[in-house]
C-alpha cells in the first residue's frame, strides 16, 4: 500500500504525462469558494490526530493534487503559480509537522514537481517577453530549489529501479536539463557539466510506459547538447515508437535540435515539413532551423531564407514569434546589403522585443531609406512611421520629429498621416515634460492644433483635442478648453474622461464665481452646468459612464447656496444601490455624507462620518473634508457650524496620527482642516494649538487653501497673520481676477481689524481707482461697506 501511495504522489504536470493517474480523485471544485471549502475539509481531516498516519498522508496528497488541478484551469499566470506554491507548501508543512513519516521522500519529490511546474511556467513567460528578467530569475531560483530537493532522494535510491526510482531519475534529469538551458550563454562549462549530470541520471533504463517515451526523448536532447548526435538520433527514433509517444511538438523540438547540431539542415527542414504540426508551428520550427543554418554558413542565400521564414512567422501571429525575432536580433546586428527592404523591418521588431528601441528606430530608418531608393513608396512610409514610434519609445524625440513630420506632410501617405501627426505631438509634449533642449510649448501646441485642424474627423484627433484642451486650461482659456473637449464624440476613449473634466471645470468656475456671489451669474453658471450634465447623461452608454455623470451631478447639487442637497442625496443612494464600480460607490458614499449634513440630518451624518473615518484613507477623504468645510464656513448659525464641525473632526482626527506618512503639502492641509474643525466646533484654544504645529504654506499652495488659512486666522483674531496670507494670495492671483479682488478685500479687512485703518483705506482706494467694478456682485458691496465704515481719509 505504501508503494502505491508513493506512485500516486508523482502527479506530473505541464507537458509531460502522469506517472500513474489517480482514478479515484474527486472532481475539481467549480468555484473559488467551493475550492476553499473543499480544501478546508481536507485540512481538518489531515490534521485529525486520531486518524491513521497513512490516511492523513493520502489526504495531504489529495490536497496537493486538488491544487494542481486548480492550477491547470487557473485564468492567470499568477493564479497558476500561487496554486503550485500552495501545493508544495501543503506537502512541506506535513513533512515538517510529521518528521520521518513513511512517505517523506515521496512528499519531497512531489513538492519538487510543483516547483518545477512553476519554473516551467515562468520560463515560458520569460521566452515570450525577453525584456522581463524577473520571470527568468525566478525560474532559475525555482529550478535550483527543485534540484536541491531531488538530488538527496536520487542519491538515496542507489541501484533501485522500481517505479518510484524511475520517477525520481526522470524528474532530476528533467530539472537539470532545464537548469542547463537557462545557464548563461557564455558559461559553456557549467552547461556541459549540468547536461552530463542529467544524462547520468538516466543511465538506468526507464521501463515505465508512461515515462519511457519522454525519458528517451530527453536523453536524445541531452546527447545532442553534448555533441553525440548519432546516439541522440537513435534515442529520438526510439521515443517515437513508444506508447504513449511524446507529442509532435516535443518530438520535432528534439529532432531539429539534433539535426541542426549535426549540420544536416535539409533533413531538419524535411522533418519539420513531414510532421503533424499545424502550418504556423511548422513555420516557427523552420525559422529556428534557418537561423541555425545561417549562423553556421553566413551566406546570403541562407540569410534570405531566414528572413522569408521570419516574415511568415510574424504574419502567423503566434505568441512565440516575438521571442524568435528577439533571438535573431540578439545574434545579427543588421541584415546583409543584398537583403530585401523587409529584412530591416523584421530585425527592427526583434530589436524592440529585446528592449532596444533606439536600435529598432535606427533599423527602421535604414529600411525607409532603402525603400525610397528602390521606389517602394508604401514600405518607406510605414518604415518611417515605425521608426518614429520606436525612437519615441527610446525617448529620442529630436530624431523622431523629422521622420514623423515627413510622414504627416506627405499627401500620399494616406492613413499613416494622422497617426504620425498624433505621435509627433506626443513626442513634442514628452520632450517638453522632460525639459529637453529645443523643446517648446509653442511647438507642442502647434502640433496639437495642426492635428485637430488637418484631421478633424480622425479618432486620433480627439486625443489631440484632449491634450490641447489641457494646454488651453493651463493658459486660463477656460472656454477654449471646454470647446475642444465638447467636440470629442461619444465612443472615443476620451469621451468619459472629457465629460468628467468639463464638469469639474464648470464646478470650479461656479465655485470661483461664488467669491463675489453675483446671484444672477451664479444661477446662470449652475443652469449651464445642469444642462451640460443632462446632455451628457443622454449620450452616456453603459453603467460606468452613467454613474460618472450622476456623481458629477450630485457634486454640483452640493454647491452651498445654489445646489439641491435633497437631489444629491437621492442620486448618491441610487448609485450605492447600483452595480457601480467600487471607486464610484466610494465617491457616492462620501457625497452622501455631505448631503446628509447639508439637509440637517445630524444623526445620519454623524454615523456616516464615523463609518467613513475607519474605512477610508485620509488623502482620499480630502475632497469630502474640503466640501464639508465650505458648508461649515458658510453656515447661517453657530449651531449648524458646530454640527458640521463635529463631522469634520471625526473625519480628520484619525489622520493626525499618520501625518509622517504623508507629503509635506498634505500634512499642512490636514493640520489646517483639523484646526478649522475644532474652530467650527467651538474649541478656539484647540484650534490655536493645532495651528502652532505649523501650517504656513509655501508659494505653490492653492488659492482655496490660502483663503481658508486667512479665514482661520481672522476667526481667531490673528489679524497680522491673516494679513501675511492675504498678501500671498494677492501676489499669486492674476490681477483683476475674482481671487485677486477677494484677497484685496480680505487684506483691507485684516488691516482694519488689526488697527491699521490707514493701510486699509489706502488699499481700498487704490483698488477702486484701478478697478472701479471691484469684482462686482456682493464683493463690490463689501468693498463699499468697508470703505464707509472706515470713513473719510485724512
Amino acid at each position: 500500500m505504501r508503494r502505491v501511495l508513493a506512485v500516486l504522489l508523482l502527479v506530473l504536470v505541464a507537458a509531460v504525462p502522469p506517472a500513474v493517474a489517480s482514478e479515484q480523485s474527486p472532481p475539481m471544485p467549480r468555484a473559488g469558494d467551493e475550492l476553499r471549502s473543499h480544501l478546508d475539509t481536507l485540512a481538518r481531516q489531515r490534521d485529525d490526530p486520531t486518524a491513521d498516519l497513512g490516511v492523513r498522508e493520502r489526504i495531504a496528497v489529495e490536497m496537493g493534487a486538488t491544487l494542481d488541478r486548480a492550477a491547470a484551469t487557473a485564468p492567470t499566470a499568477d493564479a497558476r503559480r500561487a496554486f503550485w506554491s500552495e501545493a508544495a507548501d501543503v506537502l512541506d508543512a506535513f513533512s515538517k509537522k510529521n518528521p520521518g513519516h513513511p512517505e517523506a521522500s515521496s512528499f519531497q519529490v512531489q513538492s519538487a514537481v510543483y516547483l518545477w511546474a512553476r519554473a516551467r511556467d515562468r520560463l515560458r513567460a520569460a521566452r515570450l517577453n525577453p525584456t522581463d528578467t524577473a520571470d527568468h530569475e525566478a525560474a532559475v531560483a525555482d529550478l535550483n530549489l527543485c534540484v536541491e530537493r531531488l538530488r538527496p532522494v536520487f542519491q538515496a535510491i542507489g541501484e533501485r529501479n522500481d517505479l518510484f526510482a524511475q520517477n525520481v531519475r526522470f524528474r532530476l534529469a528533467q530539472a537539470l536539463a532545464d537548469r542547463a538551458e537557462v545557464a548563461g550563454r557564455d558559461d559553456k562549462a557549467t552547461r556541459a557539466a549540468t547536461n552530463a549530470e542529467a544524462l547520468a541520471a538516466l543511465a538506468k533504463p526507464i521501463a515505465e510506459p508512461s515515462l519511457q517515451g519522454f525519458a528517451r526523448l530527453l536523453r536524445g536532447s541531452l546527447l545532442a547538447r553534448l555533441g553525440r548526435y548519432d546516439e541522440a538520433l537513435t534515442e529520438a527514433a526510439a521515443a517515437a515508437t513508444c506508447r504513449p509517444a511524446p507529442g509532435p511538438s516535443e518530438q520535432i523540438a528534439v529532432r531539429t535540435e539534433i539535426l541542426s547540431g549535426k549540420g544536416d539542415f535539409a533533413a531538419a527542414l524535411k522533418a519539420v515539413d513531414g510532421s503533424a504540426l499545424d502550418p504556423a508551428e511548422k513555420t516557427l520550427w523552420r525559422s529556428k532551423v534557418r537561423l541555425a543554418n545561417f549562423l553556421a554558413s553566413g551566406n546570403t542565400a541562407t540569410e534570405a531564407a531566414l528572413f522569408t521564414e521570419l516574415e511568415a512567422l510574424r504574419r502567423s501571429g503566434r505568441p512565440e514569434s516575438r521571442a524568435e525575432l528577439a533571438a535573431v536580433a540578439a545574434v545579427l546586428r543588421e541584415p546583409g546589403e543584398a537583403q530585401a527592404t523587409l529584412a530591416w523591418d523584421v530585425l527592427a521588431e526583434g530589436a524592440a522585443a529585446l528592449g532596444d528601441n533606439a536600435r529598432a528606430g535606427a533599423l527602421e530608418r535604414q529600411s525607409a531609406a532603402r525603400a525610397d531608393a528602390r521606389g517602394e513608396k508604401s514600405q518607406a512610409v510605414a518604415a518611417r512611421l515605425k521608426a518614429g514610434a520606436f525612437l519615441f519609445q527610446a525617448e529620442k524625440f529630436a530624431e523622431a520629429d523629422p521622420l514623423l513630420t515627413r510622414v504627416v506632410e506627405d499627401p500620399e501617405a494616406g492613413a499613416a498621416r494622422p497617426r504620425a501627426g498624433l505621435l509627433r505631438a506626443l513626442s513634442r509634449g514628452r520632450a517638453l515634460a522632460l525639459n529637453r533642449p529645443g523643446a517648446t510649448e509653442l511647438d507642442y501646441a502647434w502640433a496639437l492644433k495642426y492635428q485637430v485642424e488637418t484631421f478633424p474627423a480622425e479618432p486620433s484627433s480627439s486625443e489631440a483635442r484632449w491634450l490641447l484642451g489641457k494646454l488651453r486650461l493651463a493658459e486660463l482659456d477656460r472656454e477654449g478648453a471646454l470647446a475642444l473637449w465638447e467636440a470629442i464624440p461619444h465612443g472615443n476613449p476620451r469621451w468619459a474622461e472629457s465629460r468628467a473634466e468639463i464638469a469639474a471645470v464648470r464646478q470650479r468656475a461656479l465655485d470661483l464665481q461664488r467669491l463675489n456671489n453675483d446671484r444672477s451669474e451664479v444661477e446662470r453658471r449652475v443652469g449651464e452646468a445642469r444642462s451640460f450634465l443632462a446632455r451628457s447623461l443622454k449620450e452616456a452608454k453603459g453603467e460606468g459612464e452613467l454613474i460618472d455623470i450622476l456623481l458629477a451631478t450630485a457634486r454640483l447639487e452640493l454647491t452651498p447656496g445654489s445646489g439641491r442637497p435633497e437631489e444629491a442625496r437621492r442620486l448618491c443612494e441610487q448609485i450605492e444601490k447600483s452595480v457601480a464600480r467600487p471607486d464610484q460607490r466610494d465617491a457616492a458614499r462620501r457625497l452622501l455624507l455631505v448631503a446628509l449634513a447639508a439637509l440637517n440630518r445630524w444623526f445620519d451624518a454623524e454615523q456616516a462620518a464615523l463609518r467613513e473615518s475607519t474605512r477610508s484613507d485620509p488623502v482620499a477623504l480630502l475632497p469630502t473634508i474640503r466640501l464639508l468645510d465650505r458648508w461649515a464656513s458658510e453656515a447661517e448659525t453657530d449651531v449648524r457650524a458646530r454640527r458640521i464641525g463635529s463631522f469634520l473632526r471625526i473625519l480628520v482626527t484619525p489622520a493626525m496620527d499618520r501625518l509622517d506618512a504623508l507629503t509635506a503639502d498634505r500634512r499642512v492641509e490636514l493640520r489646517l482642516r483639523y484646526a478649522r474643525a475644532l474652530l467650527f466646533h467651538g474649541d478656539d484654544r484647540g484650534a490655536r494649538r493645532a495651528l502652532s504645529a505649523g501650517v504656513m504654506p509655501d508659494g505653490s499652495s492653492s488659492d482655496d487653501l490660502l483663503r481658508d488659512l486667512a479665514d482661520t486666522f481672522a476667526r481667531l483674531e490673528a489679524y497680522d497673520l491673516a494679513v501675511d496670507v492675504q498678501k500671498l494670495r494677492a501676489r499669486q492671483a492674476a490681477t483683476g481676477s475674482l481671487p485677486w479682488f477677494d484677497a484685496r478685500y480680505g487684506l483691507a479687512l485684516a488691516y482694519y481689524r488689526s488697527g491699521k485703518p490707514k493701510d486699509a483705506l489706502h488699499l481700498l482706494d487704490a483698488t477702486a481707482i484701478l478697478h472701479p467694478e471691484l469684482g462686482g456682485g456682493e464683493l463690490r458691496d463689501k468693498f463699499l461697506r468697508l470703505r464707509r465704515r472706515i470713513g473719510p481719509s485724512e
